[in-house]
C-alpha cells in the first residue's frame, strides 16, 4: 500500500471528527490537526499557520449548509459530502416546548 498519503496534513474540527478520521482513514492519515479548534473559523487560523507548506488545494468535504467564506484566500476544493437536515421530530418538540412554556407562564401569573 502506498503510504505517501500519511505525509499529508489532515485538518478536522472537533474530537468526534478526529475520531472518525482516525477510525476510517487510519491507513491514510497519521495525525489530524485542529480537533481542539471547535469551529471552521478557528480552524482557518491553524491552517493559515502552515503558510507556504500548502502546495495543493485542500479537499473540503462539507455539509450542504457549510459556509466556505471563512476559508477565503485558502486554495480548496469544496465538496458537499453530506446533507444537514432537521430532526424529523423537531417541529413536534418545538410545539410541545411552546405549550409547556405557555402553561408555566399561566401558572406563574395565577399564583
Amino acid at each position: 500500500m502506498d503510504t505517501s498519503w500519511k505525509n499529508n496534513i489532515c485538518y478536522v474540527v472537533g474530537d468526534k471528527t478526529q475520531s472518525e478520521v482516525l477510525k476510517c482513514l487510519a491507513d491514510f492519515v497519521s495525525d489530524p490537526t485542529g480537533a481542539d479548534t471547535g469551529s471552521a473559523k478557528e480552524l482557518v487560523k491553524v491552517i493559515r499557520t502552515c503558510g507556504d507548506s500548502l502546495k495543493l488545494p485542500l479537499l473540503y468535504p462539507k455539509s450542504n449548509l457549510a459556509d466556505v467564506a471563512v476559508f477565503e484566500g485558502i486554495s480548496m476544493e469544496a465538496v458537499d459530502a453530506y446533507e444537514t437536515v432537521a430532526h424529523p421530530d423537531l417541529e413536534a418538540w418545538c410545539k410541545t416546548f411552546r405549550q409547556e412554556l405557555l402553561l408555566a407562564r399561566t401558572m406563574m401569573q395565577s399564583s
